[in-house]
């Protein structure tokens, strides 16, 4: 055997010249242990298209042979090697054909499992559902229960993210239990892991904080790394939804840490990071961080993930003020399977086009949201829907029938544990309530939402709300307090970084500045970073202009302690 023998790059090397030698139409068997070998190697050294061609020319040169149960190893092989490169139609054909093989030769248990996997990489809904019928049976005939568990879980997710929720949902508590009960530690992690993605996506967070938490723990008590990196990524997602940012910085930062790699968790923490600093404001932090987890998403095929990002990206653009093309893009895009995303990103993108007075896009916002809620017509994307009329009736002039769309859509909002998007229609609901006339009212709904977004660290919201009650007429720092106000007069800068800002300004250097105001070079450095963060800046003329356009730039001293 040549891998045991060689390095297994060698032992690639030494199989691809035995092949080359061999002569032509002698001893195919032979040939193709060789081949096999080839893949293997490949494989294990990390060449994967070789092992992929490899494999399949020993899956063609076997198609005549009676030994089922070859063949069937060999498809499984190749389907492995697909799924390493993501290709998921050809993984779930292999697959398929592998849970045949196994079928023909008797083997009801590995027939059961190839087409459970297959069902797994399947794109198409039916087919999958149909796989997953016969590996069940399978299941049964076998006495593999935990199999047979596994497919329910699978069933009940498939049936939730595509309209059936009650439904799914009841299925997959029925598999938690009943995997708890029999031990089964793969499928209840798979039960539990379905349980939350689906509570998450029809915005019930509290149910799939629940149940993510529970599948961290039994990762834990049974040693199970790579799910316990997904399901900590998946928390990381849920605790953003549920305002608890600092917390969901924690787990994603643990997760990014951790030695195995699931993709899936680490797309996750790397989008939760980038959306907590773009909402934060921090957008020069925020943007390598989910351009990464886009990248990584698309490589594996996680559209949820992938839409997540991208929205994120487009907020980006919006604090930088840059037109984002991810808003067209998500309007256009119909997704099949339910995503908690879509519909508060749609109402995101609304809010923005109206304020840039984009009706185009807020009418393909609300209209996409209306197609959205036939399907998954759940309180966040009714809330989503009524926001986007709000904006619509706000184009038109129609400030009264705005803050009923706006009203409708708070109501929604309460059966929703998701603090910054009830900010966020706390904020348009106050300028709509403002212009109706209602403007006691309309201060009182800006207070609120202002200091919801205080409490979690959304600056740049948190200021536009500041500076809509000073369009009002208020008096911010009788309104919000003395910080409120200060924040407000230096464009969200603290006092040390207007002072170093206007020092910029004039064109001193760092080390310069560090003199001039007693303070290391290190600590100048970090003040630089993040007053050019603030400001969406990427270079210190740019800061300066931003400085001009927004009157922070003012003949006072600068003071020298």
């Amino acid at each position: 055997r040549y891998c045991g023998v060689h390095a297994y790059r060698d032992a690639a090397g030494a199989a691809r010249t035995a092949l080359e030698l061999w002569p032509e139409g002698e001893d195919e068997p032979g040939r193709l242990k060789v081949l096999d070998e080839l893949g293997r190697c490949a494989q294990l050294c990390g060449e994967l298209a070789e092992a992929q061609r490899a494999w399949e020319e020993v899956a063609a040169g076997l198609e005549s042979s009676k030994n089922l149960r070859h063949r069937a190893a060999v498809r499984q092989r190749l389907a492995t090697v697909y799924e390493l490169q993501n290709a998921w139609p050809k993984a779930a054909a292999a697959h398929t054909q592998a849970g045949d093989e196994f079928d023909a030769c008797g083997l009801q248990g590995e027939a059961a499992f190839e087409w459970f996997r297959a069902a797994e990489a399947q794109e198409d809904i039916g087919e999958a559902m149909e796989l997953l019928d016969r590996a069940s049976k399978a299941a049964a005939l076998a006495r593999r229960s935990d199999l047979e568990l596994r497919c329910c879980s699978a069933r009940g997710f498939w049936m939730a993210t595509t309209g059936q929720r009650d439904e799914g949902i009841a299925l997959l508590r029925s598999a938690v239990t009943r995997s708890l009960a029999g031990k089964h530690v793969d499928a209840a992690l798979d039960a539990y892991w379905a349980l939350g993605a689906i509570a998450n996506a029809w915005s019930d967070f509290g149910g799939a904080q629940a149940a993510f938490e529970d599948a961290v723990e039994l990762c834990r008590a049974h040693g199970r790394r790579t799910n316990e990196e997904t399901c900590l990524g998946c928390l990381a997602v849920v605790l953003r939804n549920r305002g608890e940012w600092t917390r969901a910085e924690g787990i994603s930062r643990e997760v990014l840490r951790m030695s195995v790699t699931s993709g899936l968790g680490r797309t996750d923490a790397l989008i939760t990071l980038g959306h907590i600093a773009a909402a934060r404001g921090v957008t020069k932090r925020a943007r390598p961080l989910l351009t990464r987890g886009v990248s990584l998403a698309r490589k594996i095929g996680l559209t949820g993930s992938k839409v997540d990002g991208e929205v994120g990206l487009a907020l980006v653009d919006e604090l930088e003020r840059k037109q984002s093309p991810y808003w067209a893009e998500l309007v256009g895009f119909s997704p099949e399977l339910m995503l908690q995303a879509y519909a508060p990103a749609l109402a995101r993108a609304s809010t923005f086009a109206a304020q840039r007075n984009d009706p185009r896009l807020v009418h393909a916002c609300a209209d996409a949201l209306a197609n959205w809620t036939v399907r998954f017509g759940n309180a966040e994307t009714l809330a989503a829907l009524a926001h986007a009329l709000g904006e619509v009736a706000l184009l038109e002039g129609n400030a009264e029938r705005a803050t009923e769309h706006f009203a409708q859509a708070l109501d929604r909002l309460t059966d929703v544990d998701s603090p910054f998007e009830r900010a966020s229609t706390q904020t348009r609901a106050g300028i709509a309530l403002a212009a109706a006339g209602e403007h006691e009212l309309g201060v009182e709904t800006l207070t609120s939402a202002y200091r919801m977004f205080r409490k979690l660290g959304a600056r740049p919201f948190a200021a536009q709300v500041a500076a809509n009650l000073e369009a009002l007429g208020e008096q911010v720092e009788e309104r919000l307090g003395r910080w409120a106000a200060g924040q407000l007069e230096r464009g969200g800068l603290t006092r040390r970084e207007l002072e170093i800002l206007r020092l910029v300004a004039v064109g001193r250097t760092n080390r310069e500045i560090a003199q001039q105001l007693f303070l290391s070079p290190r600590t100048v450095d970090m003040h630089v970073r993040n007053m050019l963060g603030k400001l969406g800046c990427r270079s210190r003329t740019e800061a300066t202009a931003k400085a001009h356009e927004l009157g922070l730039i003012e003949a006072a001293p600068v003071s020298r302690s």
